[in-house]
């Protein structure tokens, strides 16, 4: 009798473990960092990552090593988002984050980030693509939005409507 008690509680334990890992509760994307397709180079987790809003604000040697649309949900302010994508980028190990175009998102899928390249990091002098990797996605999107130096990490700024963000993770050695 004890012995079925106690196979019955590990079942339910087994179970309970199985749920959690196939819904993300205790993930690698960490709370409420939604879902994440990256696939490129692993670096070192960095301590400070420089926010730069134009290619000519950084260095001609860096090294763009990824490429993505920052999907936020309606409601978010700029400070929300200044601290997920500096979480971001530091976990990446980005020593600077190029933040280009927002828009008004298309859809309403909550906190997203959507990795479309680069296949191979390359430098900024050598290559930089302005903006047209994921083309076919961004031209999906709505209305253009501001979201440049002056609103970036203010908590009084918000967001009524879901947000896309066009941003770039860079490495400059």
């Amino acid at each position: 009798m004890r012995q079925k008690r106690i196979q019955r509680y590990l079942f339910l334990v087994f179970l309970g473990v199985i749920l959690c890992f196939f819904s993300g509760c205790g993930g690698a994307n960490g709370p409420d960092y939604g879902v994440s397709n990256y696939s490129g180079p692993v670096y070192p987790e960095t301590r400070e990552v420089e926010v730069v809003f134009q290619v000519s604000q950084t260095q001609p040697f860096c090294r763009v090593f990824a490429e993505l649309f920052a999907f936020f949900p309606a409601d978010v302010s700029a400070k929300t988002i200044e601290t997920a994508l500096l979480d971001e980028a530091r976990a990446r190990g980005a020593q600077v984050v190029l933040i280009g175009q927002s828009r008004i998102s298309g859809t309403e899928d909550g906190y997203r980030l959507l990795y479309f390249g680069p296949e191979r990091e390359y430098a900024l002098d050598r290559g930089w693509n302005d903006w047209t990797g994921g083309y076919d996605i961004w031209k999906k999107q709505l209305d253009w939005l501001s979201l440049g130096h002056g609103e970036w990490g203010r908590e009084d700024v918000l967001y009524p409507e879901p947000l896309v963000l066009q941003v770039a993770m860079l490495r400059c050695h």
